[in-house]
């Protein structure tokens, strides 16, 4: 899987972009893991993969759908109560778009909705029903990264 695609662009340094470039349109992801999946110009002259319109697009659905969902189940005590929510089948049906989304949200808030959607999503069977929440992190970021939904 190739989730991103490359548009790198350097006023300092043109010959490297243009190798760089090359690399990834024959398929040498080893420039994703030397400069990340979706990073932007950390300054203008770092060479850097740059997210598509459509991940972008994919990006803004998502923060919107888990923004009204978040919202909408705050006071929900229960995960099936969570999980049964209308806004959250909108973001299961995003498909494996969603996961590197969601494995990016549990780190900075985890919630148990979120555990459920990635095992959904993997279509892998997990055997994490005895995981602390934050083992339940610790797992899903290690299996995002063995995947390639994280950068290492």
């Amino acid at each position: 899987m190739k989730p991103f695609t490359c548009t790198i662009k350097s006023k300092h340094f043109p010959k490297i972009s243009k190798e760089l470039d090359e690399k990834f349109r024959k398929g040498d992801e080893s420039i994703i893991k030397q400069y990340g999946k979706s990073l932007w110009y950390n300054s203008q002259a770092m060479p850097v993969i740059q997210e598509s319109k459509q991940q972008r697009t994919e990006r803004q659905r998502f923060n919107e759908l888990s923004a009204n969902w978040k919202k909408a189940t705050w006071h929900f005590s229960l995960e099936r109560q969570q999980i049964a929510h209308r806004t959250f089948h909108k973001i299961l049906t995003m498909g494996d778009p969603a996961i590197p989304f969601i494995l990016e949200d549990i780190q900075k808030e985890p919630i148990q909705g979120w555990f459920y959607a990635l095992e959904l999503l993997s279509g892998e069977d997990h055997q994490t029903a005895r995981l602390s929440l934050d083992g339940l992190v610790d797992y899903w970021v290690k299996w995002g990264k063995e995947k390639g939904y994280i950068s290492k």
